[in-house]
C-alpha cells in the first residue's frame, strides 16, 4: 500500500495528538494518586507551576521559583501563554528549565518567527536530538560542578555558574537541526 506524503503527515499528526491526549489523561490520573512535593504552596502562581511541571515533566525547583518571581507584574494568564508559546517553539526537548522557557519566550517576542523547516532526511530525529541534549546537559553539569569545586565557590556563585551553563545549553541545542 503506497501513501502520499500528505497522508503520512496526517497519520503522524493523528498519532501525535492521540499520544498527547493519552499522556495528559495518564498524568492527570497519576496526579490524583500521588502527592506532589511542595504542593502546599497555594497562591495565584500555582497554576504556572503545575503547567510547567506538566509540560516539562519535571519538578518545580527553587531556581524556577526565583525565575518566576523575577517576572514581576506579569499576570498568570500572560505567563502561561508565554510558557505555552515557548514550549511549542522550543528546539530543545525535554525542556532544560523554567528559566530556559522564559528566555526563549522573550527571544521569540523580539525575533520574527522562523519559517517551517523543509523535510530533509539529513535532519535529526527527535530521539537523536534528545540524546544529544541529554549528553550535553550531563557534560555541562559536570563541567559546572568541576568549576565550582576548583574555584571553591559559595552557593550563590555556584548557582550563577549553573544557570549560565543552562543558558549556554539551551543556546547550543537551539542550533541543532530542526525536528523531522
Amino acid at each position: 500500500m503506497k501513501s502520499e506524503p500528505n497522508q503520512n503527515q496526517q497519520f503522524i499528526d493523528i498519532c501525535r495528538q492521540e499520544m498527547e491526549a493519552a499522556n495528559a489523561r495518564i498524568a492527570s490520573r497519576l496526579s490524583e494518586v500521588t502527592p506532589k512535593p511542595g504542593g502546599n504552596r497555594k497562591d495565584e502562581m500555582e497554576g504556572i507551576r503545575r503547567l510547567y511541571e506538566e509540560l516539562a515533566d519535571k519538578e518545580w525547583t527553587e531556581t524556577d521559583e526565583t525565575c518566576l518571581s523575577s517576572l514581576g507584574e506579569s499576570s498568570e494568564i500572560q505567563i502561561k501563554g508565554m510558557i505555552r508559546d515557548a514550549f511549542r517553539h522550543s528546539p530543545v526537548l525535554p525542556v532544560p528549565s523554567f528559566r530556559y522557557l522564559v528566555s526563549l519566550a522573550k527571544k521569540l517576542q523580539s525575533e520574527p518567527p522562523r519559517p517551517p523547516a523543509p523535510s530533509n532526511p539529513e535532519y535529526l530525529t527527535s530521539y537523536e536530538r534528545e540524546v544529544l541534549a541529554n549528553v550535553l546537559s550531563e557534560h555541562l553539569r559536570n563541567a559546572g560542578d568541576s568549576i565550582v569545586k576548583k574555584l571553591d565557590l559559595d552557593e550563590g556563585r555556584a548557582s550563577l555558574v549553573h544557570e549560565s551553563l543552562e543558558d549556554a545549553q539551551g543556546n547550543i541545542v537551539s542550533h541543532f537541526s530542526p525536528l523531522v
